[in-house]
């Protein structure tokens, strides 16, 4: 790739001297490159300034979407919310990406139903305080998210933290804390779909693969999450992240 001034001084040196070869070794002078532009480069350049009168890339955008098309998206999926935009492509024999950008355009968003358990009225007092408890128990140990926590033995156990959790809220109602950050670590884990002898070796590949900036993030998203279910009184909170 070559630069506005280089191409200009190929096309200047080529009208001036009348040879392609005086013109490539006057780039290599001019320029200190050991290597200059081959024969048909300087052609195409030439050709380019002569049919455009520019030596700039032209860049070709996407093609324009009628107001036409956005519209019949649009009204489609007011008809049937619940219709994703693949069967809407099948529909319409329009491109997968043709529909994701006309609802894009006609401010439309895809969304997905998150389902979560019903609360009872006495769960919200016992969120608030499972959410307590995990506070206090960060404060008691702040480095239970460090690197520490994955590679010394001397750390509090994940097992122990299961333990000590129940007997603060007993149930399947408790508020979820989970960092996506794990679910990722997870996701990466059976990526290859490892059998379980390798297992073990998978997951503390990970484990060593993650960052001290990634502890951090996931560190932030679980005082996020706390924060949330105080403001909300031990209500859902999913649609506040």
């Amino acid at each position: 790739m070559y630069t506005v001034e280089q191409r200009g001084f190929l096309v200047r040196k080529c009208w001036q001297t009348g040879s392609f070869k005086a013109c490539q070794t006057a780039f290599r002078t001019e320029f200190c490159e050991r290597c200059a532009p081959s024969k048909c480069c300087i052609q195409k350049l030439i050709k380019k300034l002569e049919t455009r009168g520019s030596l700039l890339t032209q860049h070709v955008g996407g093609c324009k979407m009628s107001e036409e098309t956005i519209h019949d998206i649009k009204e489609l999926l007011l008809v049937s919310p619940s219709k994703s935009l693949r069967r809407l492509s099948q529909e319409t024999n329009l491109p997968y990406s043709t529909c994701g950008r006309a609802a894009k355009k006609a401010e439309l968003r895809a969304y997905r139903v998150l389902c979560v358990q019903e609360l009872l009225p006495m769960d919200h007092e016992k969120r608030v305080r499972f959410c307590l408890w995990v506070k206090d128990f960060l404060t008691q140990y702040p480095g239970i998210l460090d690197v520490t926590f994955f590679y010394r033995r001397n750390m509090v156990s994940s097992e122990r933290i299961r333990k000590l959790s129940k007997h603060v809220y007993m149930g399947s109602r408790k508020p979820s804390l989970c960092m996506k950050s794990l679910c990722i670590l997870k996701g990466r884990v059976y990526k290859n779909t490892p059998r379980t002898i390798e297992l073990k070796d998978a997951i503390r590949q990970e484990i060593q693969a993650v960052k001290v900036d990634t502890l951090g993030k996931v560190f932030q998203n679980l005082e996020k999450r706390i924060q949330v279910c105080f403001d909300v009184k031990g209500d859902q909170f999913h649609h506040r992240l």
